[in-house]
């Protein structure tokens, strides 16, 4: 059974699969007609708090989210991990999002008699390769997040 909520969102007594007390806000995930929410730090499932976003995964959805992974676990294997700097982590996610923006000025602006189609399928590429970083950038954050968590947990 869950404490008192706290101003952050967290819960004041323990998540029972980890025995933590800080989780970070959650997310849900509806499949197949069953919904799921998650802490997003953690990953534990819970009921006890809001999410901060409901997802409904379906068709085209799926396919999005599968080739984001797949470029995710590309740019893993090529770059490895994150930058531990965040600004310089920051940075690579820009990268990726100036990218998807110079594909959609091209798209409007600079056409160069290329087909409809490839200039819009370069920013769905643009796209998925900055939501791969966006979602790579997140798991750099994770460890650092329950690091600071603890450390304000033990000056209490």
């Amino acid at each position: 059974m869950a404490g008192a909520k706290t101003e952050n969102g967290s819960f004041d007594s323990p998540c029972e699969p980890c025995g933590g007390s800080y989780h970070a806000p959650a997310y849900t995930v509806i499949r197949e007609g069953e919904m799921h929410t998650f802490d997003i730090i953690s990953n534990h499932p819970t009921v006890e708090r809001e999410p901060i976003m409901a997802v409904t995964i379906h068709g085209d959805d799926a396919q999005i989210i599968s080739a984001i992974l797949a470029e995710l676990e590309k740019a893993n294997e090529k770059h490895g991990p994150m930058p531990e700097n965040h600004i310089e982590a920051a940075a690579v996610v820009a990268e990726e999002s100036g990218e998807l923006i110079r594909a959609a000025l091209h798209h409007k602006f600079e056409k160069d008699g290329r087909p409809e189609s490839e200039l819009i399928n370069n920013m769905i590429t643009e796209s998925i390769q900055t939501g791969a970083m966006a979602i790579k950038m997140i798991q750099s954050l994770i460890g650092p997040a329950k690091a600071a968590a603890e450390k304000e947990k033990n000056h209490e």
